[in-house]
């Protein structure tokens, strides 16, 4: 807030603009940055067996066995169970907590304290009033709306988990306004300014990143092209076997035969070079992401246009508010015309 202060802008709507543009990138980079490193970046980029890469001398974290796909799926349960359920609680808490400590600090200072039986006016004047405007209120929503649309493939069950907790929500800050703070004082507004911006650029990402999800970090793509590769009609027999691959390096293999050679997870050779099914299936990854993300942008696009922003019923009854308050206008000014005459 500070920063955005420094910059001087010339109105309030720049200073508002810059200053929810720049909490919302750094709650982003707060928020999404583990999710994003466990969906794209851990396990990527560890090497193999005997030729391992390290960074400051340590080796990279891997996946578990499980892979990485479920390890996100877990962060993003625990995310939007264990988080959501304890911001509700301080919500719900923290004015029930400030009322206690100004009520012991003014009975310490003047010997009074208000309680149900004070008259109302006292009551309500000595509730808190840190409420904070509706910012906190649409940074939480869209931070929110980011976990259920852009990592919605490793969590289907996410939009579900939110509107249950949307619905606590509702009743929680309907108790707050109503009980516990100060009632804030109302201010006019066009919409919801640079917030829809942010909005469609998350829709956005999500195609995206869910486009990448699917495709590089769960194994459906890996088992499509399995059983189309290998005709496999019965099922997946042998896909695990076929996604590991030989390596010499007994000492640190968990996987390992009689003769030294280990088993880890890649398509690699003897000598640990890519083969030849590790490209056909990073060909196939693409085209899946270049067919998916225009498919759901081409389909996107032709609702926006197919589905007006706003029903025709409600536009003609604008239109028809228009018309009357212009004639209004002109009839006024035409009485007037006649008076200034006379």
């Amino acid at each position: 807030r500070k920063l955005t202060h420094w910059e001087m802008h010339r109105t309030d709507s720049d200073y508002e603009f810059n200053l929810t543009l720049k909490m919302y990138l750094f709650e982003f980079v707060n928020y999404y940055s583990a999710i994003i490193y466990i969906a794209f970046f851990k396990g990527r980029f560890i090497g193999y067996p005997c030729h391992y890469d390290k960074l400051f001398g340590y080796r990279q974290e891997e996946c578990a066995i499980g892979g990485c796909f479920y390890e996100l799926a877990q962060q993003l349960l625990i995310i939007l169970l264990g988080k959501q359920m304890f911001s509700n609680f301080m919500e719900f808490v923290k004015p029930r907590i400030i009322l206690c400590i100004e009520n012991w600090r003014r009975k310490r200072k003047y010997g009074t304290l208000v309680n149900e039986q004070s008259e109302q006016w006292k009551t309500d004047y000595y509730q808190c009033d840190d409420y904070e405007g509706m910012f906190t209120e649409y940074l939480e929503m869209v931070i929110q709306f980011g976990f259920i649309t852009v990592f919605v493939a490793a969590m289907p069950l996410a939009p579900l988990l939110a509107l249950l907790n949307n619905v606590i929500e509702i009743r929680l800050d309907a108790i707050q306004f109503v009980v516990d703070v100060r009632r804030p004082v109302a201010m006019k507004a066009d919409g919801i300014g640079i917030w829809q911006n942010i909005l469609v650029f998350v829709v956005k990402l999500a195609v995206i990143t869910n486009a990448f999800l699917i495709a590089f970090t769960s194994d459906i793509i890996p088992q499509l092209f399995y059983r189309y590769r290998h005709h496999e009609s019965s099922g997946l027999d042998g896909y695990v076997n076929f996604t590991l691959a030989y390596g010499y390096d007994p000492d640190s293999c968990q996987f390992k035969n009689a003769s030294g050679i280990c088993r880890y997870r890649g398509y690699r050779d003897l000598d640990g070079i890519e083969t030849d099914y590790y490209y056909e299936l990073l060909v196939v990854r693409l085209a899946f992401v270049v067919i998916f993300e225009h498919f759901v942008f081409v389909v996107s696009g032709l609702i926006d246009l197919i589905v007006p922003d706003i029903p025709r019923a409600l536009y003609l009854k604008i239109k028809r508010e228009e018309y009357l308050s212009k004639k209004a206008m002109t009839d006024l000014e035409a009485e007037e015309d006649e008076m200034m005459k006379d």
